[in-house]
């Protein structure tokens, strides 16, 4: 199983991939909020699996910003869920003692929630 977050803002999107057998199966990357950008994560996505079933996609509901790239996920068949960023903000923080913050770690700490 993939779990991919993905940490929405209004220009970029921040993803991570997260395997349930591995733990990070990809590295943090960005992905414009546009239809190239959603293009390549489906790119991504579909390279590390035969099968929509095999993943869940977790997306901060922050705003406006959320929707575009869900709507166009849902259209691939992917599992999407929305998540309250107050959970996801107590997790990161509960799994370390430091104040970390960045837009890599959010998309990380998202896509180990689920």
């Amino acid at each position: 199983m993939l779990f991919v977050g993905i940490d929405v803002a209004s220009n970029k999107h921040n993803v991570a991939i997260v395997s349930s057998e591995n733990g990070l199966f990809q590295s943090s990357f960005s992905i414009s909020n546009n239809l190239d950008g959603y293009e390549k994560l489906h790119r991504v996505i579909s390279s590390h699996t035969e099968s929509a079933i095999d993943v869940r996609i977790e997306i901060e509901e922050t705003s406006i910003y959320s929707k575009n790239v869900s709507e166009f996920l849902a259209l691939y068949e992917f599992t999407v869920h929305m998540i309250n960023p107050i959970l996801t903000s107590h997790s990161r923080k509960s799994q370390s003692l430091r104040s970390t913050k960045t837009d890599k770690i959010d998309a990380l700490s998202i896509s180990r929630y689920v």
